[in-house]
């Protein structure tokens, strides 16, 4: 999981190796300028590493400001990041890796070549936003998420899925892929869960597939 490019004395992007759980520092050429162990340390003592680390490299991080564009609940800085389970963050981080691979695809294949991919750190969902109608201000921007998300908020287990902004409704839409359904419950949209795939030899294409089944049917509900 990599953040976005700093620049400041020096541009850097700071970065969580799912499969070690590990922060890193690198540099444009993706040298590493520094990396600190998670197992058993506080949230606290990440974030005094990244201020230490950015002060002794020198980047110039007196100068920068972190502006998030929501707020950040329910942070417990002094709880230790213990009882972590390696093997199940490999397993996770696969799910992140292949759904990056999904999203780059699918917006090369739209009109709109320059979203991002971006995982938000309130429920840890991976989301690429397509906009199907370009209003020239991003808040008025009429677009359809595709999003993975590695369970809790929608479902128990994790789960692909699609929505609008903004919402549609979901009722008369045709039937989605074998396992996926319409969600009408606290918002409208397609989801797939995960264990729904689990026997499919070519998951990755059935996924693609769903995305635009409900990618297609959502932007034309929109407009309809």
């Amino acid at each position: 999981m990599a953040g976005c490019w700093v620049e400041g004395t020096k541009t850097f992007r700071s970065s969580l190796s799912i499969t070690s759980f590990e922060l890193f520092l690198v540099d444009k050429k993706l040298n590493t300028l520094g990396q600190f162990l998670l197992i058993d340390k506080k949230f606290n003592q990440s974030l005094l590493w990244l201020e230490e680390q950015m002060d002794s490299l020198d980047l110039g991080h007196q100068h920068l400001s972190l502006k998030i564009p929501y707020k950040v609940k329910g942070l417990h800085q002094n709880l230790p990041f213990d009882a972590v389970d390696l093997d199940l963050l490999t397993h996770l981080g696969a799910y992140y890796h292949n759904t990056f691979i999904l999203f780059r695809d699918f917006r090369s294949q739209s009109e709109d070549a320059t979203s991002e991919i971006r995982i938000w750190p309130q429920f840890l969902n991976q989301t690429i936003n397509i906009i199907v109608k370009n209003s020239g201000d991003e808040h008025l921007d009429t677009y359809v998420i595709l999003g993975y998300m590695p369970g809790g908020v929608y479902v128990k287990e994790p789960c692909f899925y699609v929505q609008s902004r903004p919402h549609t409704e979901v009722a008369a839409l045709k039937p989605l892929p074998k396992g996926a359904y319409w969600n009408q419950t606290d918002w409208t949209g397609a989801l797939l869960p995960i264990s729904t795939i689990w026997y499919l030899e070519d998951q990755q294409s059935f996924v693609f597939s769903f995305y635009k089944n409900a990618f297609e049917q959502l932007r034309n509900a929109l407009f309809g």
